[in-house]
């Protein structure tokens, strides 16, 4: 079962969870949210 978390820093999301790697151990991972949101156009 995968552990992780999300939390926001400004304006950017980042997400943190647990894999296990090639020996079996749990290793920390953690990434920010890479998309940005699109703008919406007014007609």
């Amino acid at each position: 079962m995968a552990k992780g978390s999300a939390r926001k820093n400004g304006k950017k999301w980042y997400y943190r969870f647990y894999v296990e790697d090639a020996s079996g151990n749990l290793v920390q991972k953690e990434c920010e949210e890479k998309k940005a949101r699109a703008k919406r156009k007014s007609y």
